[in-house]
């Protein structure tokens, strides 16, 4: 029978990812610079250093490398957007991709500085009965605030997301 050896925990390991992005691989090291010289040599590593032991697993810190840094820029970005964008029961809306995103704001663009002020022209310009000047006029200012408003609300997050993925 073989006698049991107590081996020397490894503080430090590099996880990567292979070409199937649902598989994560591992390897082990005593000494940072082994962990650091090896994960030079793999695309996209993420190094770990051992924080402490609980009886459940281990819980492991990642240490200030460029992918660990561009990781916690994109969660923090991910978080942000999460955040913004769900209603008070946590559901998600839809996703927008940037592309909707963008044909969206110059839409309301379009409507804040063009069909509304041209409602609003029609509505005062023309003589046209009481009741649909009126209509005309009102609905004018209503659509030109809410889309500048929107238009404005979004920019403004967009700059904020924006800030937050270059402060990280």
């Amino acid at each position: 029978m073989r006698k049991k050896t107590k081996h020397k925990k490894a503080v430090y390991k590099v996880v990567w990812y292979g070409d199937n992005p649902l598989y994560t691989y591992e390897k082990y090291f005593d000494g940072d610079k082994e962990a650091l010289n090896f994960s030079g040599t793999i695309q996209n590593p993420l190094v770990m250093k051992l924080a402490n032991e609980k009886a459940n697993g281990l819980r492991w810190n990642a240490m200030p490398t460029p992918t660990s840094l561009e990781l916690a820029r994109h969660i923090s970005i991910s978080r942000k957007l999460k955040e913004k964008y769900s209603n008070a029961s946590g559901n998600k809306t839809e996703v927008v991709t940037t592309q909707e995103f963008s044909r969206n704001q110059k839409g309301r663009l379009f409507n804040a500085l063009i069909f509304a002020p041209g409602l609003l022209y029609v509505g005062g310009k023309y003589a046209l009965p009481g009741w649909i000047r009126i209509g005309l006029i009102s609905t004018g200012i209503i659509i030109g605030y809410k889309n500048a408003k929107l238009y404005l609300n979004n920019r403004k997050l967009h700059k904020e997301i924006e800030n937050v993925g270059n402060a990280n």
